[in-house]
């Protein structure tokens, strides 16, 4: 597949500041300019003041509105409006690396790999410095593969490590640097608006792994890992919580479940192990009722264990289970 150019969208919520950092990596590509549009959506029901300032900087990008809140409304908009051979999805938190548009057309027309869906690394950007229950203190985040401490992911953190490759069915990529084959996206229906955030409401997800099932099986390319097509993402010091971390795992399980045809089963092998490593008045899982200092004081290894446990929890309810087995 030759590819030529590329539409990069960012879909915005109330987030000036962010976006105008985010604009500025976009801004400073190198790449030739005719080879590269952009996409600015804002999203929600009035425009933010503030955006005008920054539509002043670059008059020469396209400028939408999408009145009703959706990530996926959103995001739709953005590729109804789009001409590149390739669609590319950066958060408006993330900043792009100098080289991320290039070598994602690079990506596409490599024809070793028949891609059709690029995802790359997303590195963190921490407010703060990452707490012990998330992380072991001496570790280097930017080195840290998602395989290895999958709670990153929560914060859509991606680093599978190794080469550019087909990506295996467990590496999902994030929305925050991820792109598409733009005419195949069309195609199957670009997102799914039954999935993805809506403001600051939900945490509701899977929007974009749908969207790559869905290209993948009607162009019969590939999912393809790209670890050099890589931006950073702004990691807020009130979302390293852990009541943050809870709700957005619930989230997922709610997003799983939305977006396959059987209902999520519980894992005995799963609980049995979570409640190994984790005392007893933490077995019952989801509810359980603790402050917030008990859950700060965990290390990272029962703390997983600890929201791992609320996943199956959830699972249980949503098969009409009171309680874990």
């Amino acid at each position: 597949m030759t590819v030529d150019s590329i539409s990069v969208v960012i879909c915005t919520h109330d987030r000036p500041v962010l976006l105008a950092r985010a604009a500025r990596s976009l801004a400073g590509q190198r790449i030739e300019p005719d080879r590269m549009e952009v996409i600015i959506v804002e999203n929600g029901p009035a425009a933010h003041p503030d955006l005008a300032e920054i539509r002043g900087r670059y008059p020469e990008w396209v400028w939408l509105h999408e009145p009703a809140l959706g990530l996926s409304r959103a995001r739709n908009l953005g590729l109804r409006h789009s001409r590149g051979d390739v669609i590319a999805f950066l958060d408006d938190d993330a900043q792009a690396a100098p080289d991320w548009a290039a070598v994602l057309l690079r990506v596409f027309s490599e024809t070793d790999f028949r891609p059709s869906v690029v995802g790359g690394a997303v590195l963190p950007i921490w407010q703060d410095p990452p707490p012990p229950w998330l992380l072991p203190p001496d570790v280097d985040t930017d080195d840290i593969n998602t395989h290895d401490f999958p709670l990153i992911g929560n914060f859509s953190i991606v680093n599978w490590g190794g080469m550019q490759r087909v990506a295996a069915p467990d590496e999902w990529f994030a929305g925050a640097n991820i792109a598409f084959d733009r005419k195949a996206l069309q195609q199957v229906g670009g997102f799914s608006a039954a999935l993805g955030r809506r403001g600051h409401a939900t945490l509701l997800g899977n929007e974009e792994s749908e969207a790559a099932r869905a290209v993948c099986d009607t162009t019969g390319g590939q999912r393809i890992y790209a670890p050099d097509v890589r931006v950073r993402h702004l990691i807020p010091a009130d979302r390293v919580k852990p009541a943050w971390i809870v709700r957005r795992v619930v989230w997922q399980v709610i997003s799983d479940a939305l977006s396959r045809a059987d209902v999520p089963q519980v894992d005995p092998g799963i609980v049995a192990e979570c409640r190994a490593r984790l005392p007893s008045e933490m077995h019952a899982g989801f509810g359980t009722d603790l402050t917030e200092d008990i859950l700060n004081e965990m290390d990272h290894v029962r703390f997983r264990a600890f929201v791992r446990l609320q996943v199956e929890a959830v699972k249980a309810q949503l098969c009409g289970q009171s309680a874990l087995p």
